[in-house]
C-alpha cells in the first residue's frame, strides 16, 4: 500500500512532465524549420522504438525480482521470529540454513544483475541516438549549411527530447512493477465476501447463553464432512471441554459456532435462536474466542484492548493485572504482536474477554503454546471470572478441562462421548483412554476425582 499511495503517484507525476517536455522539444522544433521538426519526429520515433523492444523483458526481470525477495525474506523471517535462531541451532541446520539463505540471495542478484544490464543498455541506445542527432546538427552549423542560432535552438530540443524520453523509458518501467501492485490489490478487492444478510439479533440476545447443536455437519469446501451428525447441548452458565486427537475436528467445532463454517447439514441454536438467520455482525460481537493463534495490530496495547476508547486506563489496566499481564497500556505492539511473546498475546485476548463480558466464550487451543506461567495464569482467569459466562474449551492439555461441567469426545469429526469427567473416567471410554495415555496421569485422575 504505500507503494500505490507514495511512489505511484510521484512517477506518474514524473511521467506526465517528461511526456510535456517532449511535446515542449517537439513544439520549438516545429517553430525553428520543417527539417528541424523532421529531425525531431525521427529521433522521437526511433527512441520510441528501442524503448518498445527493451521495456518488456526489462519489467518481466523486475517482476521476477519482486517473486524472489519474497522467499529471500522469509528466509531472513525464520531467524528473526521469537526462538527461531535457537531452533534452528537444536536441529543443526546452521549450514543447511546459511546454505539456502545464499542461494536465494544469489537468484535475487542474478536477476537484479540482468536487469540492470538491460536498464543500461536501453539507456545507452537512447543516448547514443541523441548524440549522433547532435553530431549531425553541429556538423551542418560548421559546414555552414545552419546558422549558430538555429543550430543552438536545435541541440537545446534534442537534448531535452534525449533527456525527456530516457526519464520517460526508466520511469515507464519502474511504474509498470508499481501497477502491478496496484493490480493485487484490486484483485484483493475482487474477493467474494461473507453476506452479511439475516435478521439483526435481541439487543439482550443471548440472554442465558444456552447452545444447542442438532445434526451438524460441516466441512471445508468439496472436501469430505470433517463434523457427522454432532449433537449436544451447553446449559446456562455451564464450562464444556472438547478433547480429542489431532484432527478429530475439534476447532472445525469453534468455527461453526461464529460461523467461519456454514454446515450444510444440522442446526445451531443459542438461546432458542438459529444462528444461521443472524447477521454475522451480531453473531461474532456477541460471541467471544480466543483463538489459538492470536494477531494484534500494530498500535498501542490500549488499542488493542479498546478499539473504541470505551474505557479509562484505571479499567485497562486493572485487567491486565487481573490476568497476569505486567504491562502499561502504552506499551507498543509491533509486527501483528510478535513484540511480545505467543503467551502475552494469549493474556491480551483474555483481557479483551474480561473487558467484553461475553455470555458465551469460546477457547480454542488457548494454553496449546504457551509455557507453564502462563498456562496457569490463563486456568486461574478462567476459574476466577467467568463463573456467569458458558465456556466451550476446545482443549489439547487435559489438565484444562478435567474438572469442567461436560465434556465432549470427538474422534475422527464424530462425538463419541459426552458427560461429567467422573463418569467418563468410570465408563473407561474413549476419555479413559486420552487420559490413560496421558503423561501426567495421576495427576488428572486425582484432580477428576476430587
Amino acid at each position: 500500500m504505500s507503494t500505490i499511495d507514495r511512489l505511484l503517484p510521484h512517477n506518474l507525476g514524473y511521467i506526465i512532465e517528461c511526456f510535456a517536455q517532449i511535446v515542449c522539444g517537439i513544439s520549438t522544433s516545429f517553430f525553428v524549420s520543417p527539417i528541424s521538426a523532421a529531425g525531431a519526429i525521427c529521433l522521437l520515433c526511433t527512441c520510441w522504438n528501442i524503448a518498445n523492444r527493451a521495456l518488456p523483458p526489462v519489467q518481466q526481470l523486475k517482476r521476477l525480482s519482486a517473486v524472489a525477495t519474497t522467499p529471500l525474506y522469509d528466509q531472513l523471517g525464520s531467524v528473526l521470529e521469537p526462538d527461531g535462531l535457537l531452533t534452528i541451532r537444536a536441529f543443526g541446520r546452521t549450514n543447511a540454513y546459511i546454505d539456502k539463505m545464499n542461494q536465494l540471495i544469489d537468484k535475487k542478484t542474478a536477476i537484479n544483475q540482468s536487469l540492470s544490464v538491460g536498464s543500461r543498455w536501453m539507456d545507452l541506445q537512447i543516448g547514443l541516438i541523441g548524440i549522433a542527432f547532435e553530431m549531425v546538427i553541429g556538423f551542418g552549423a560548421l559546414s555552414g549549411r545552419i546558422d549558430a542560432g538555429t543550430a543552438a535552438l536545435s541541440l537545446a530540443a534534442v537534448n531535452q527530447l534525449t533527456g525527456a524520453l530516457l526519464g520517460l523509458s526508466r520511469k515507464t518501467m519502474t511504474v509498470g512493477a508499481e501497477l502491478d501492485a496496484a493490480d493485487r490489490v484490486d484483485q484483493y478487492t475482487g474477493l467474494p465476501v461473507e453476506a452479511d444478510s439475516g435478521v439483526s439479533a435481541p439487543a439482550s440476545w443471548p440472554e442465558h447463553g444456552r447452545v444447542e447443536v442438532y445434526n451438524l455437519v460441516a466441512g471445508y469446501g468439496n472436501m469430505p464432512p470433517i463434523l457427522k451428525n454432532i449433537n449436544f447441548n451447553v446449559e446456562l452458565r455451564q464450562h464444556v471441554g472438547v478433547v480429542g486427537r489431532t484432527g478429530a475436528g475439534k476447532s472445525s467445532l469453534a468455527y461453526s459456532l461464529l460461523r467461519l463454517l456454514n454446515p450444510p447439514h444440522g442446526v445451531i441454536t443459542i438461546d432458542g435462536i438459529d444462528i444461521s438467520t443472524l447477521k454475522l455482525r451480531d453473531l461474532r460481537s456477541k460471541v467471544h474466542i480466543v483463538p489459538q493463534d492470536p494477531f494484534l495490530f500494530s498500535g498501542t496495547l490500549r488499542d488493542n484492548l479498546d478499539a473504541r476508547g470505551s474505557y479509562s486506563d484505571v479499567e485497562l489496566s486493572l485487567v491486565l493485572e487481573r490476568v497476569g499481564l505486567h504491562l502499561d497500556v502504552s506499551h507498543a505492539i509491533t509486527g501483528a504482536g510478535t513484540s511480545i511473546s505467543q503467551g502475552q498475546r494469549q493474556l491480551v485476548c483474555l483481557a479483551r474477554a474480561l473487558l467484553a463480558r461475553p455470555r458465551i466464550l469460546i477457547l480454542d487451543e488457548a494454553t496449546s503454546a504457551v509455557d507453564m506461567e502462563t498456562d496457569a495464569a490463563i486456568q486461574r482467569v478462567i476459574r476466577t471470572h467467568f463463573h456467569e459466562t458458558t465456556m466451550v474449551v476446545i482443549a489439547h492439555k487435559l489438565s484444562t478441562v478435567v474438572d469442567f461441567d461436560k465434556i465432549l469426545v470427538l474422534d475422527e469429526g464424530k462425538l463419541v462421548e459426552e458427560g461429567q469427567p467422573k463418569d467418563l473416567l468410570s465408563s473407561k471410554g474413549a476419555f479413559w483412554k486420552l487420559i490413560a495415555n496421558s503423561a501426567d496421569r495421576d495427576v488428572l485422575e486425582k484432580a477428576i476425582r476430587k
